[in-house]
């Protein structure tokens, strides 16, 4: 059970506060259905140039959330939309992490000069929560996640609210 409370800081702050506070008082049992391997729940995760080479990098702390609720993490790097079927095939839960922006294209917008994309990223774990989604698999969308999961069930989104939406509240 997730209590709705309200935080100071940015919405990613805000979710991951949920996501601890949803892992720590509940017994592994409540979390993942009961299926035949171990509690791996696949952790999404970006690629980002570090020391001159390609790195596969997840924030610490989503990790250590999941290893607190009992579950054991498995981190995804970007996958050819192929291969998501044998990650998904093998794990009883799925994170779509915060990150890079959507890209624009795929809901039908032309780029906005801010927009920070990660193609491959997007094409991985857009056919993870597709397979994610048919098979019943429990998600928690985070930032990034939550705004995958909006596009990839048909919605649009807003690249930058101060151009867009100058009349918006912020």
């Amino acid at each position: 059970r997730i209590r709705r409370q309200r935080y100071a800081g940015a919405p990613c702050s805000r979710s991951f506060r949920i996501l601890i506070r949803a892992a720590q008082p509940q017994p592994v049992a409540s979390l993942v259905p009961h299926t035949p391997f171990a509690p791996f729940v696949a952790v999404t995760a970006t690629t980002e140039m570090i020391r001159g080479k390609s790195r596969v990098r997840v924030n610490q702390a989503y990790t250590d959330a999941i290893l607190r609720a009992g579950l054991i993490p498995v981190i995804a790097p970007p996958l050819p939309a192929p291969r998501a079927a044998d990650l998904v095939a093998g794990v009883a839960g799925l994170v779509l992490t915060g990150g890079e922006d959507i890209e624009p294209r795929r809901y039908g917008a032309t780029p906005h000069p801010s927009v920070d994309v990660h193609a491959s990223r997007d094409e991985s774990e857009l056919a993870l929560f597709d397979l994610a989604r048919q098979r019943g698999i429990p998600t928690l969308a985070i930032c990034r996640g939550i705004q995958l999961v909006n596009v990839a069930m048909g919605g649009t989104l807003v690249q930058d609210i101060p151009s867009e939406r100058p009349n918006a509240i912020l």
